[in-house]
Formats: structure tokens, sequence, C-alpha cells
């Protein structure tokens, strides 16, 4: 959690930041490829230090969403053609996310843009 960078990308263990393992996180930005990598009350105490918190449910969720469209026939498994499906359908959560952090609002305080069921 301390070494020095601009973003920590906790991307294997839920969990692993709680209130005590915050304070040794020196990274601007923590992105969670893992699921709920940052306890509720630990994203609290790094939002009041500054550190954006990226959650999980934004950060991974073109590799999710792109599994399910793949499973359900809505857009191939091929990465070429899935991109631009992917790029559309998340691109609303992921502005709404960052407008939040720019007006330094904790992303899981914002209501979220519902994805387009229409087909590119």
């Amino acid at each position: 959690m301390d070494v020095p960078c601009e973003v920590l990308v906790p991307a294997a263990v839920s969990y692993c930041i709680g209130p005590e393992e915050q304070r040794r996180v020196t990274a601007t930005v923590i992105a969670e490829a893992a699921n709920m990598p940052a306890l509720l009350e630990a994203e609290a105490t790094l939002h009041a230090r500054g550190v954006t918190v990226l959650p999980d449910f934004v950060a991974n969720s073109a590799t999710n969403a792109w599994w399910w469209w793949t499973l359900f026939g809505d857009v191939s498994a091929d990465p070429g053609e899935a991109e631009p499906w992917c790029e559309v359908q998340c691109a609303g959560s992921h502005r709404t996310c960052w407008t939040a952090a720019r007006q330094g609002l904790p992303h899981r305080t914002v209501k979220l843009p519902k994805a387009s069921s229409t087909a590119i």
C-alpha cells in the first residue's frame, strides 16, 4: 500500500484496504480492479485525504459487461468489435464518476446513468 505511486490498483483481494491500511496509501488515485478492495470507512477517510477512489463497478465495468454481452450474443468475443460497444455503453458511467471527482464528491454517492440497450 505504501509504494510511492500516483495510481494504486488493488486487483486481486477484496477488503484489503481498511482503516489501518488506508494510512499507508501514498497514491492520489485508487482504481479498484478487485471487487470492493476498500472498506467503506477507509474509502471515506481516503476521500477526506484527497484520494480519488474509482469504484470497482466503474474500473472493471467494461470487462464484466463485455463478458455478459458476449454470453448473451449482443457482441462477439473479438476485441476489435467489442471495444466500440463497451465505450458507448460505459461512457456515461465513467463520465459521471469523473465529473463527481472534479466536484469533490465520492464516486459511490453519485447516481449512474443506465446503459443503453440499443446495438451499435
